[in-house]
């Protein structure tokens, strides 16, 4: 099972993980359980570092994104994947780049804080403590 984080989850990760501890719990769960597998859209990996390094400064910064890059599937941002967004009916063209990442990477579900965002996905969008919870009841559709 292939869960791709949206980049609020991957920040909540490295610098808010006291403010939203279900992220990082799932975060390590992923990490932990061989039947899953973690994946990062290549579409923010930019914009990843330009908020850690506003808030970690820049080694700390390419550290975090160095440990998700070699933790999680790193899926990639190329002509496919822009076409694909722009043909997904989603308000935000951010988020829709992320859901055709996730799906042409062959994802399973996006763990994001925003699923209102995500409404128009082609893929499932649940909040980490949602994932969590389908998870532990035996991997059960979440509510």
């Amino acid at each position: 099972m292939r869960i791709l984080f949206d980049l609020n989850v991957l920040l909540d990760v490295s610098i808010r993980w006291r403010e939203f501890p279900e992220s990082l719990q799932l975060y390590e769960r992923v990490l932990a359980d061989a039947d899953l597998e973690g994946a990062i859209p290549g579409c923010g990996y930019t914009t990843l570092h330009y908020i850690l390094k506003r808030e970690l400064g820049e080694s700390r910064s390419r550290a975090a994104l160095a440990n998700f890059a070699n933790r999680f599937r790193l899926l990639p941002f190329n002509a496919k994947t822009a076409s694909q967004a722009q043909a997904i009916e989603m308000s935000d063209l951010e988020d829709a780049c992320v859901a055709a990442t996730a799906v042409l990477g062959n994802c399973n579900w996006i763990a994001t804080r925003n699923e209102a965002d995500f409404r128009q996905s082609p893929l499932p969008s649940r909040t980490p403590g949602r994932i969590l919870q389908w998870i532990e009841n035996g991997r059960h559709q979440p509510n």
